[in-house]
């Protein structure tokens, strides 16, 4: 693996300007529940322990596409089943900012290498917190995308699993919005996935935060609560509630989770 490692590091390196991705020459570890070309899959179990990957999942492929070499994987519960970082065939995850803690899961291990800063970037996969709760415990950036706008693959449940979805990691949001640029997008394999989106936020560069005027990007699909906006005023520090909606118009989709985002000054200065 180390040979390959470096031969396609050497390869990347000679690359054209133009031929270079958004991710060019970064490393990344993939989640131990994504398949990864040449690495083992064991999903933290026995069962799988000596499985060998012979392609990459839709992700994966996006990930190696845009430049980023992948140089392992990253530890995860057995099966990806709880809100923490153990498993028996390669232990614990134990948090960097106190051993005796829990570094959280089902994405923990990305979420240390990140606070150590073996990584810039990491990806993960969330049900019911996974992406979030060990983001928040190792003090780095976590992010559950849309349902539908990273793609999941195409096998026995082609019409994607609703309470499930990968997503980005990174130790400041920029880089997050980076690594969620490059997963996001359909796949013609998948019938409910949403396209991707762009928000303007140049307007956002006062250090004041002035009113923001923003395309809102959203999409109902198949009836998944989702909201129609055009245009959107956010005023300094305003909650989601007191958002005040300009015009009503359908476009593309966009989480409520990036209009609270754009919604909190500090937070959008560190992302600008």
């Amino acid at each position: 693996e180390e040979n390959e490692i470096l031969e396609e590091a050497y390869f990347k390196d000679k690359l054209p300007l133009e031929d270079r991705g958004v991710l060019h020459g970064e490393i990344i570890a993939i989640k131990d529940l994504a398949i990864a070309k040449g690495f083992r899959t064991t999903q933290g179990s026995p069962i799988f322990a000596k499985d060998v990957a012979s392609k990459d999942d839709i992700v994966v492929a996006r990930i190696r596409a845009a430049g980023a070499i992948i140089i392992g994987k990253t530890n995860t519960p057995e099966l990806g089943l709880g809100s923490n970082t153990f498993n028996p065939v390669f232990g614990v995850t134990k948090n960097p900012y106190n051993l005796r803690k829990s570094a959280g899961g089902s994405s923990g291990g990305a979420a240390v290498a990140l606070a150590c800063d073996m990584l810039r970037y990491a990806d993960g996969s969330d049900m019911m917190g996974s992406l979030r709760n060990p983001a928040a415990w190792n003090n780095i950036y976590g992010m559950r995308p849309t349902w539908g706008l990273v793609p999941s693959e195409p096998g026995n449940d082609v019409y994607l699993h609703k309470l499930s979805t990968s997503g980005p990691m990174a130790k400041n949001p920029r880089d997050l919005a980076r690594l969620l640029k490059v997963m996001a997008g359909k796949d013609e394999r998948q019938p409910n996935g949403v396209p991707f989106f762009e928000v303007d936020t140049s307007l956002a560069r006062s250090r004041f935060f002035n009113p923001l005027h923003f395309k809102v990007v959203f999409v109902n699909l198949l009836k998944l609560n989702f909201c129609f906006f055009e245009k959107a005023i956010v005023p300094f520090g305003a909650p989601l509630s007191r958002i005040k909606l300009v015009k009503l118009l359908v476009s593309r989709p966009v989480s409520p989770t990036i209009l609270f985002f754009l919604s909190h000054a500090s937070r959008c200065k560190k992302a600008l």
